[in-house]
């Protein structure tokens, strides 16, 4: 069978490049069916991996199974019931279009350990003010990053940006 491939599979081992070493916990928001969860949990000691479908936890249950460093929450993650600076990596892979913008990249850089990373993966249209053509961004704050192209970027105070390059 072929592997499979799409454009958030492309950008995984990018993103997992990118973990602090040592990783303690690992946070997957929009886990979804847990693909990027295995790979996380092969490099985290810990990870949590939430995701407010009950289809999506269930997917990733069945895929999980027997990883035992694995924690699959549903719920939302706006719902403010994840530990505040807890995490020294969390990922968020085409999630962000789903959530008020401004809302989740704040819950979730508080969230993160002093010193983590935050790194958002999202595809879309730049404003015409950040040069208005599709690409990947990563936005800057402690040490913490984001790679995305939403259109709400720019809108998140206290945010410096710069290209996502397959360089650390």
């Amino acid at each position: 069978m072929a592997e499979l491939w799409n454009h958030n599979l492309h950008y995984h081992r990018l993103l997992v490049e990118r973990m602090p070493v040592p990783c303690n916990e690992a946070l997957d928001v929009g886990c979804g069916d847990g693909v990027l969860t295995v790979k996380l949990a092969e490099r985290a000691r810990h990870v949590t991996a939430i995701d407010r479908s009950r289809d999506m936890i269930a997917k990733a249950k069945r895929r999980l199974a027997g990883l035992r460093n694995v924690t699959l929450v549903e719920d939302d993650l706006l719902a403010g019931t994840l530990p505040k600076s807890h995490f020294d990596f969390i990922v968020a892979v085409a999630v962000i279009h789903h959530m008020a913008f401004d809302s989740a990249v704040g819950e979730m850089a508080q969230l993160l350990r002093r010193g983590g990373m935050l790194a958002i993966l999202g595809l879309a249209t730049v404003p015409q003010a950040l040069g208005g053509q599709r690409q990947r961004i990563i936005c800057g704050s402690r040490r913490v990053f984001f790679s995305t192209g939403c259109s709400e970027f720019g809108l998140v105070r206290g945010i410096r940006a710069r290209r996502l390059s397959s360089r650390r």
